[in-house]
This record gives structure tokens, C-alpha cells and sequence, in this order.
């Protein structure tokens, strides 16, 4: 799962990133390298083929043995490091050294020599090692000794025969010096047609060369393979440095991904902190990021905008207490009059109603104004049980009254509250919106109805950490409109069903504005049989005191 931090994203994308650029980076090396060295396997073979189809060629056309041509192939394949096959035109094998892993690490120089039309032939093993060595063999036949003078020179291993000189017989080659074979230098030394390194590895390649005579028949083939394995362990070797150099760069492209990381959201954090704040209803609340990059831009024009509408809030606020305050004194002149032209016998019911409805709509717009303003005035260590039942038995009257069943349940257990349970808030303002659902739970449920209050104190969080009280108002009266839920809360907002009941629009948002002035919750459910009202509050820490 993908973290939606960018403190994680990042980091993480970095060492995707760097991952990536090291694998497409140690691919391309790798078949670099691959290809050079198979290029190297290739040119080695066709090289040693060319040189020692050379030599073959006299076998194969002047039909000499098969075992000589085998004993000379086994030194070739020794040579070589390779695997040499012969074979003729239709391309059946001749003659073959057999595998180049069987190859002795002796040399073996021989020499043969045809007497009384009979070939012989002697050799002598030489240990593998560096340098100039003079060895001397005689073999002796019915007309006397024959012997012959070798030189020989050992370069890293391999053995090149350089001069045969014999006495008292005839050298199948004739007399005087054997042919030499070329000595190509390669990248790890000397050899016949080119050295291979020290591995033991066997390369999957094959060579054939064709063997021709001078006047260009073809003789047959000399096949090589099983030759070394140019560059295997330095392609390992590359590929292991590749690799550990791969997890260096993905863990210091983490890193600093996880730098810039931290540099770039501990700002935002720090933003986002304020603006929760500010969205809380701190308005005066202001980020000190002093940058000069973008975050730094945006955290100005935060402020700008949070002083702008900590400006604006500020005159509505002001307005609407101005406003309440100039209400209230042609409304009490208009009730005095009211009451005067009461006392001579005029009609004034109607005149005095709507007096009281504005003297109530401008107490609820002070009361409002006020809570916006300063939520958290006065609050103290709170008896919740005690209020609600003080409230109670104020609307308990009514709802006799009305004809409305009213019930309390606040019992201990595990349904309910001990005989107190403490908040912390302002008794005044809770009292105010505990009233306001309780009127309007009276005031909307028709006579023979039901109004249940219930006080609990259920298992769980809501809405913060910690326990908490719940206070629910149940009734059974006309329900809310499903397309009047989503406004229920704001201020002036009524019902289309309530248009016959007196009101304001303005309980619920006091309500609501006491209720989350206190660190809790309130909601509303209808199903067109009742609505049900619920407040949470949280319950009193003594730390907090």
C-alpha cells in the first residue's frame, strides 16, 4: 500500500527512482560487457582455428596416420585451451583431442622420424612451468642410436616447440627446423592463437574453419570448441560491484529524498495545524513560516486571507450586536404603547405578538453573536445530571400542558449515569441549548404524543478521546423533510412543514454553537415518525481544571 504522506511518497519515489536508473544503468553495462567478451571467445577461436588448420592440412593431404594426427591435436587442444575436432569434406569426424577440461597440464613434445621406411617416434613430458629448457631422447633401433637435440620454451603454461634437430634418421618433416607456430599476444599473455584467463569455464561457442589445398580443394574441417569463457568472473565481479552499488544508491537516494522531504512538509504541517485551528473557530490564529519559496508564499498569503476574514467576521459580529442593541429600544417604546392602548380598550393582540417575535429574534441574535465571539467564557466544572434535570422539570410542565408524555431516564448501570457526572462548560449556555431542543421537541409533537429524554454515558470514543455523555431528545412528532436535513443547523433555516408553528430559525444554531463550543457533537435523525436529537459532550478531566 502506498503511504498518502508526502514525508513517505517521497523518500520512496526517490529510491524508485535511483532504483531504476541503477538497473536500466547496470543492464546496458552488463550486455556491454557480455558482448564484448563473447566478440573475444569468437576472434580467440577463429584465430587458433586459422592457426592450427595450417598444420593439419599436411595430414590430411598427404593421408598420414590418424593416431599421429590425434597426438598432434591433443597438443594443439592443450594450446589452445580448446576442444579440436577434425573432419573430412563430407564432415564425419577424423580425428578429435576430446574434451578441453581432460587436457593434461604437462606438455608432451614429440618427435618422429621415419627409418628403413618405418616410422618411429619418442617424446618426452615436460612439467608445466616458465623459462628455456634443453632436453635430450634417444631410442635405440637394430642399425645403432638415434637421438635428437629439442629446444623448447614454456610461456605461462604452454609449450612451443621451436627446433628439432636429429641425427642418425629422417625427420618426417625433413631435416632442420619444425615449423614454428604463431605466437599472438592477447589481454592475458602469450599463447598459439591467443590466451584465455585462469577460469575453468567452457564457452558455448563454435569455430569451424575449412581446410584447403593449394590448388583450393577442400580437405575437411578443423572444429574448435569448449574454449575458455573470456571475462565470466569479471562480468561476475561487475555485476556483484553493480549490485552492491545499486542498494548504496537506493538507500542515499532514501535519504535525501527523506531530507527534502522533511523540508518540504514540516511546513506544511505547520499549516495545516493553523488552518485546523482557524476552521476550529480561532481566527486569530497566524502561521510564522518565513521562506522565500513558493510554501513561503503561500503561507503570506494565508495570513492575508486569515486577517481579511478575522476582519470581516469580526464587523458581522459587530453589526449584528449593534443591530440587537438598536432593536430593543423602539421595541420596548412599541410595547409600552401597545400596553397603553390595551388599557383604553383597543385591539393589540396581534400588534403585541409580533412584538414579542421580534423582542425573541433579537435576544437570539444577541445570545448567537455573543457564543461566536467568546465560546469558551466562564467555564467551570459542570453537574450535567443536575442540570438536566433542573431543565426537566421546567418542561415537564408544558409538555402537561400540550398533552405531551414526558419522560426522563437517567439511571445508573450500564445504560446509564451515576447520580453525577461532571463537564466542563458554561451552565448558562448549556441550559440554553438543552432548552431550545426540549421546546422544540414539545412544540412540534402533536397532543397524546411522547418526548423521551434519555442521559447515558456508552463505551467507545465520540467525539474525541476519552469517555463522554450522551443526551438524546426522542420525540414522536411531525419529523423533518429529508430535503431540510442538510441546512436543519443554520441560522434563520425552518422547515416546510413547521410553516404554522411559531419560531425564528434560530434554537438550532444556537444549539449547535453551544454544543461545539464545548468540545462536542450534535446531530439529527427523522423518519417522518419522530425526530431524534443527539448531544455529546465530553466529560471533565481534572488536568484540565
Amino acid at each position: 500500500m502506498i503511504p498518502s504522506s508526502i514525508r513517505w511518497r517521497l523518500p520512496l519515489s526517490y529510491a524508485a527512482i535511483a532504483l531504476l536508473t541503477t538497473l536500466a544503468l547496470g543492464l546496458v553495462l552488463l550486455l556491454t560487457l557480455r558482448n564484448f567478451y563473447e566478440q573475444q571467445e569468437q576472434q580467440y577461436l577463429q584465430s587458433n582455428a586459422a592457426a592450427i588448420g595450417s598444420e593439419i592440412v599436411p595430414f590430411l593431404r598427404d593421408g598420414l596416420p590418424v593416431a599421429a594426427l590425434e597426438s598432434q591435436l591433443k597438443g594443439f587442444a592443450f594450446l589452445s585451451q580448446a576442444r579440436v575436432q577434425v573432419l573430412d569434406a563430407a564432415e564425419n569426424v577424423v580425428a578429435d583431442s576430446g574434451s578441453a577440461a581432460l587436457v593434461g597440464a604437462d606438455a608432451q613434445v614429440s618427435v618422429q622420424v621415419e627409418v628403413d621406411g618405418v616410422l618411429r617416434e619418442f617424446s618426452q613430458s615436460i612439467a608445466e612451468g616458465a623459462g628455456q629448457q634443453q632436453f635430450r631422447s634417444t631410442i635405440v633401433i637394430s642399425d645403432g642410436p638415434l637421438s635428437s637435440d629439442t629446444n623448447v620454451e614454456i610461456v605461462g603454461g604452454a609449450v612451443i616447440e621451436r627446433q628439432v634437430q636429429v641425427t642418425g634418421g629422417k625427420d618426417m618433416r625433413g631435416l632442420g627446423t619444425v615449423s614454428e607456430l604463431p605466437v599472438v599476444g592477447t589481454p592475458f599473455g602469450f599463447g598459439l592463437g591467443g590466451a584465455a584467463g585462469s577460469s575453468d569455464e567452457r564457452s558455448e561457442l563454435v569455430v569451424q574453419q575449412p581446410l584447403r589445398s593449394v590448388a583450393g580443394d577442400l580437405l575437411g574441417y578443423v572444429v574448435l570448441s569448449e574454449g575458455p569463457a573470456y571475462g565470466r568472473e569479471i562480468v561476475r565481479s561487475v555485476a556483484w560491484g553493480w549490485g552492491v552499488a545499486s542498494v548504496v544508491a537506493v538507500l542515499l537516494a532514501a535519504a535525501v529524498g527523506w531530507l527534502v522531504s522533511r523540508r518540504l512538509s514540516g511546513p506544511l504541517v505547520a499549516l495545516t495545524a493553523v488552518t485546523t485551528q482557524m476552521a476550529a473557530g480561532d481566527l486569530t490564529v497566524r502561521t510564522d513560516i518565513a521562506r522565500n519559496d513558493e510554501v513561503g508564499q503561500l503561507a503570506q498569503a494565508f495570513n492575508t486571507m486569515a486577517g481579511q476574514v478575522e476582519s470581516t467576521v469580526a464587523t458581522l459580529r459587530q453589526f449584528v450586536a449593534d443591530a440587537a442593541h438598536e432593536l430593543y429600544t423602539p421595541l420596548t417604546a412599541l410595547q409600552t404603547d401597545l400596553a397603553l392602548l390595551e388599557a383604553k380598550g383597543e385591539p393589540v393582540a396581534r400588534a403585541r405578538e409580533q412584538a414579542a417575535r421580534l423582542q425573541t429574534l433579537t435576544t437570539g441574535l444577541l445570545d448567537l453573536s455573543r457564543l461566536e465571539g467568546n465560546a469558551i467564557a466562564d467555564f467551570a466544572p459542570l453537574d450535567v445530571v443536575a442540570l438536566v434535570q433542573r431543565m426537566a422539570e421546567i418542561y415537564a410542565s408544558r409538555a402537561e400542558q400540550a398533552g405531551v408524555e414526558f419522560v426522563v431516564e437517567m439511571g445508573g448501570g450500564a445504560t446509564g449515569v451515576a447520580s453525577k457526572a461532571v463537564i466542563y462548560g458554561h451552565e448558562t449556555q448549556l441550559g440554553q441549548a438543552i432548552g431550545n431542543l426540549l421546546d422544540n421537541a414539545i412544540k412540534f409533537t402533536l397532543e397524546g404524543g411522547r418526548v423521551v429524554v434519555t442521559l447515558t454515558e456508552p463505551a467507545g470514543v465520540e467525539p474525541a478521546n476519552g469517555k463522554f455523555l450522551r443526551l438524546t431528545v426522542r420525540d414522536s412528532g411531525i419529523g423533518i423533510p429529508a430535503e431540510d436535513m442538510a441546512q436543519l443547523f443554520h441560522r434563520f433555516h425552518r422547515g416546510r412543514n413547521v410553516a404554522a408553528y411559531p419560531g425564528n430559525g434560530l434554537g438550532l444554531a444556537i444549539a449547535r454553537a453551544i454544543v461545539e463550543g464545548h468540545g462536542g457533537k450534535i446531530a439529527a435523525m427523522s423518519d417522518g415518525g419522530g425526530t431524534t436529537f443527539t448531544v455529546c459532550l465530553p466529560l471533565y478531566v481534572a488536568e484540565r481544571g
